[in-house]
């Protein structure tokens, strides 16, 4: 098939998935990836329609079959999506090793993912490995995974959401490897790894903060001796 037609039936795709028709979007990125043999953004889109329908046995069938499972970060993120969807911790865990986080980070670093407007996949799939602990109850490795996707993503609230909303930092502060505010004037350079927090996302997160204001204070205490509430919000 032309590549102009190849183009039409990708904005068919998308404009389906926008409009949530997804049987529609289903149909034609099926088709989409056949007539295109299988092409890389073609096979996400169509597993991305899976993902919006809950069919996540399916959109794992076509990543394993068409041997892109793991080729990429993306498409690694979504099988590892899946894979926690379907329950099948061990495997979510071993497609999220750190040598994969490690790539991702890296790819991320070179101006290869994240950014302006985007969340990172990095911090996604930290966010991802520790939903996953935290539903084998492991309690310990699910607060440090979202502590670390929020140093890789300062405006990934859902990591700050769940450890706050799940009380997972408790008095044993020294097992917590939490977040430091690079904009506090009583932050160490010492103190790494830190979150790069621009002033623009720090003014999105202090309304957070401070509805938290009682449960954070002890722990930027903890690592900013001398730091304060008034301190950290008002530098």
């Amino acid at each position: 098939m032309a590549q102009p037609e190849l183009d039409q039936l990708r904005s068919i795709v998308q404009d389906s998935l926008g409009k949530h028709m997804y049987d529609n979007a289903i149909f034609f990125a099926d088709k989409l990836v056949t007539m295109s043999g299988g092409a890389g953004d073609d096979v996400y889109l169509l597993c991305q329609a899976y993902v919006f329908t809950k069919q996540h046995r399916r959109a794992l069938h076509v990543l394993r079959t068409t041997r892109l499972a793991t080729s990429a970060a993306r498409f690694r993120y979504l099988t590892a999506k899946c894979l926690a969807e379907c329950q099948e911790w061990d495997e979510c865990l071993d497609t999220l090793d750190e040598k994969a986080l490690e790539a991702a980070a890296a790819a991320e670093a070179d101006g290869g993912g994240g950014g302006k407007g985007h969340i990172g996949l990095h911090s996604s799939m930290l966010l991802l490995k520790g939903s996953v602990y935290e539903s084998l109850e492991n309690w310990p490795l699910a607060a440090r995974h979202y502590c670390e996707a929020l140093r890789a993503e300062p405006l990934n609230y859902e990591a700050l959401h769940r450890l706050l909303s799940n009380h997972m930092l408790g008095a044993d502060a020294q097992h917590v490897n939490f977040i430091v505010l690079t904009d506090c004037p009583c932050t160490s350079a010492s103190l790494s790894p830190r979150i790069s927090c621009s002033p623009a996302q720090l003014g999105t997160l202090t309304g957070y903060y401070e509805s938290h204001q009682t449960i954070m204070e002890p722990y930027l205490v903890y690592w900013l001796p001398g730091c304060s509430s008034t301190t950290w919000r008002n530098p």
